[in-house]
């Protein structure tokens, strides 16, 4: 039998028994979209969220529109949540017009609460992920902070595949108590390349020319503070020279660079009195057989590997042990 409740309704504290009244309307005519929702709270009667989304296409063109408005809400305790946080105001938008190939962004998240950030975004796009451009900046207590250029670009041609080349460019910000003493200036924050670039064509011909490309991963990251420092990254960066010989015989000879070198860390502009150490490729190709060549600086080992007619024998030289075909391990004088 449950007891009767003998306090005053003023000490009975409140707790959320309800879920949340979700009101949604749209018109939706061929190829439009226009749509409203709104979700409030009926233990306290308080607005939680409105959304609006606008849609209109007219193939390959359109135009969107969406925009979140986030109430200041503070909700019931529950069972689920006996502790919950106010939610501050917070509108957050997006306009995007596609014309073909070509589309345009604005992006927005505005707050409301007092000390709150404001983020903007207008940003250009090509032919999906080909170019990427993007102005970014905030505003806070009235000031323009961190302003900056992204721009990012993909190649997927024969002679240039680029998985990815990108920088980021920080724009002046004036001075205020609020901004650092290098932000007053423009600055490269970072640059990155991946991918695959021919730089002169692999040769079909005896006749022909070597050939040279550059692949591999590398990266330029400014480090924080005034020295204008840049952290330096590579993975398996560098460039690969080739050759054709008669009887369709192919030579490649790769040079590669990899850092953070065993927690070796390196900086430019300078390295520090520091030497990369490469490692060094060097390959035969024939129609019924193949040679490989490998030389690690690093590791300071030598590898070598034979193919024919699909079984392959590999050797391994480093200063601990020497590996022969078949993983029959021997120790080197003096090794371990």
């Amino acid at each position: 039998m449950q007891e009767k409740e003998t306090r005053p309704i003023a000490q009975i504290p409140l707790i959320a028994r309800y879920d949340p009244l979700e009101l949604a309307a749209s018109y939706n005519p061929p190829g439009n979209t226009t749509a409203l929702a709104h979700s409030r709270d009926l233990n306290n009667g308080q607005a939680i969220r409105t959304e609006l989304n606008v849609v209109l296409q007219e193939p390959p063109d359109s135009f969107r529109l969406r925009q979140t408005f986030t109430h200041l809400y503070a909700p019931l305790p529950s069972a689920a949540n006996p502790n919950p946080v106010l939610t501050p105001a917070l509108l957050d938008g997006l306009a995007q017009l596609t014309l073909s190939l070509h589309t345009f962004v604005f992006t927005h998240t505005l707050g409301f609460s007092p000390g709150s950030e404001s983020r903007f975004r207008l940003g250009y796009q090509y032919s999906a992920d080909l170019l990427q451009a993007d102005l970014l900046w905030a505003y806070r207590e009235g000031t323009l902070r961190n302003p900056r250029l992204v721009l990012r670009a993909q190649v997927r041609e024969p002679e240039v595949f680029i998985n990815e080349v990108s920088a980021e460019v920080h724009l002046p910000e004036s001075e205020n108590p609020l901004t650092l003493e290098d932000d007053t200036q423009a600055f490269l924050r970072f640059l990155r390349f991946s991918g695959e670039l021919e730089i002169l064509p692999a040769p079909l011909r005896p006749e022909d020319p070597p050939g040279l490309s550059l692949q591999g991963f590398v990266a330029l990251e400014r480090l924080p503070g005034t020295s204008g420092r840049f952290r330096l990254t590579l993975r398996e960066f560098g460039p690969t020279f080739s050759f054709m010989g008669s009887e369709k015989t192919r030579l490649f000879y790769r040079i590669v660079w990899n850092a953070p070198e065993s927690g070796r860390e390196f900086f430019l502009p300078n390295l520090e009195g520091t030497i990369l150490r490469p490692r060094f490729d060097l390959v035969i190709d024939r129609c019924c057989w193949a040679f490989k060549a490998s030389a690690d600086t690093l590791k300071q080992e030598l590898r070598f590997a034979f193919a024919l007619g699909g079984q392959a024998a590999e050797f391994l030289f480093s200063p601990s042990e020497f590996v022969l075909p078949g993983g029959i391990r021997l120790p080197t004088p003096g090794g371990r």
